[in-house]
């Protein structure tokens, strides 16, 4: 089967709706940073510009702007904190050990064997 062909037809108008409404997107984007920052959220309003800067594209498909030192650093952190951990203990002897006991305690052993039956 040819890639695009009919089974790809939902993707292929999944796409052109998107890029239909790319443009509203991402006014309303911008009109959410700007009611951040005039509400004195700078902080989300930062983090929208940022998305809008590092997810926008030029004609040519790539990035406007190039990754930068802090983007990277982020994408580190970020995929070291979901990352499975192994944790591994080590005890060494000898430290911070209990003594034994001097004399252990006195046993009183019982005999609990039956006794034969007398009236066999």
């Amino acid at each position: 089967m040819a890639v695009g062909g009919p089974s790809f037809s939902s993707v292929r108008r999944a796409r052109e709706l998107l890029r239909e409404k790319s443009v509203e997107i991402y006014e309303k984007y911008e009109r959410l940073a700007a009611t951040a920052a005039n509400n004195g959220d700078f902080e989300t309003a930062e983090k929208i510009y940022r998305y809008l800067l590092d997810h926008t594209a030029d004609e040519d498909g790539s990035s406007l702007l190039a990754p930068g030192v802090d983007v990277k650093a982020k994408q580190i952190t970020d995929s070291a904190s979901k990352a499975p951990t192994i944790t591994i203990g080590v005890a060494i002897g000898g430290l911070g050990q209990k003594s034994l006991p001097d004399a252990l305690p006195t046993v009183e052993i019982i005999d609990v064997s039956p006794e034969p039956d007398s009236n066999k």
